[in-house]
């Protein structure tokens, strides 16, 4: 009991800057708030405020979090990476454009441009557990029929396919591959979501092992559980196994990723399409984030969850 006093006592004295400080490193924000004890009302006031909340989620204390960024607003870099971890290191084919939106910047396909990323040596994308966020508008003659992709990473010849994120006849769809060997490809097609021309769509995919989401305009709208090879959309062989078995198997990790395109053959590039402010997390990012960045039309630099939770406090 004297040792709990004592600790409390040392905090006590601290500043409530330096206590923010602390708080801003502990995550989650349930672990954060569970963990203020009841009688230290003083750490709850500082941690159950707006201001300390939209600190929070800032890019600054999320920084390990975020593992690549495209802001498309470094002129004559339209590939250059803001998260700090690939920056100029990028290929770009064609002439994507960098035009203006309501977010700032954006940049333009025309169906010939792509911009490749060399990831296979950066471990913070070997990974089987993250989340791609962006914002995409169809200009006024895409094609609906075919396919249009704003980011993959997806090598068959590699048998490296991380991600496809794309439209297709007018849903949002993305795939990934279980297995290098059996290539048991899991397509989760959002198709409830009608897509209108010249409208602004905010898209959040979130990827594990077990599973595919996709959310629209802050709405969860389409899951694919990826734990039996028997609901595989395709595959080589998916009736060897067990699901026991099956969940040993591995997801295909990246080679090269790429925006505006499928990969550098230009297939199924995007036609007439705009991209603005992707984002790619190695986390998933919560619900309640992918929220505030719809509901306040930002960048996820200038979200302000705070003010997102304490104005709709059923979501805290």
């Amino acid at each position: 009991m004297a040792s709990e006093i004592m600790e409390y006592d040392f905090f006590s004295v601290l500043p409530n800057e330096v206590l923010c400080i602390i708080f801003y490193h502990i995550r989650p924000y349930k672990q954060l708030l569970s963990t203020a004890s009841l009688v230290c009302c003083r750490w709850r006031q500082i941690i159950f405020n707006e201001q300390f909340t939209n600190e929070y989620y800032k890019i600054k204390y999320r920084q390990s979090n975020l593992i690549g960024w495209w802001k498309f607003s470094k002129p004559g870099s339209v590939g250059y990476d803001s998260s700090g971890l690939i920056g100029e290191k990028c290929t770009v084919n064609g002439t994507p454009e960098i035009d203006q939106c309501f977010l700032g910047n954006c940049t333009v396909f025309d169906g010939h441009s792509s911009i490749r990323i060399p990831v296979m040596n950066y471990p913070q994308y070997q990974i089987d557990f993250y989340s791609i966020s962006l914002w995409v508008s169809f200009d006024s003659w895409v094609d609906y029929n075919g396919w249009n992709v704003f980011l993959a990473a997806w090598d068959d010849d590699l048998n490296k396919n991380w991600i496809h994120l794309g439209c297709q006849r007018n849903h949002i769809q993305t795939q990934v591959v279980i297995s290098d060997t059996y290539r048991c490809q899991y397509d989760c097609n959002a198709q409830n979501t009608h897509i209108n021309r010249r409208t602004w769509y905010h898209i959040v995919a979130r990827i594990s092992r077990q599973k595919q989401e996709i959310w629209i305009n802050g709405k969860l709208s389409e899951i694919k559980e990826m734990t039996n090879p028997r609901d595989a959309s395709t595959g080589r062989s998916y009736s060897w196994a067990n699901e026991e078995t099956w969940l040993e198997e591995k997801m295909s990790m990246p080679n090269i990723l790429t925006i505006g395109a499928k990969n550098e053959l230009y297939e199924y590039s995007w036609h007439g399409g705009r991209l603005a402010d992707i984002s790619i997390w190695n986390c998933w990012l919560e619900p309640k984030e992918i929220r505030a960045i719809f509901q306040q039309k930002c960048s996820i630099d200038q979200m302000k969850i705070g003010t997102y939770l304490f104005s709709n406090l059923c979501d805290m």
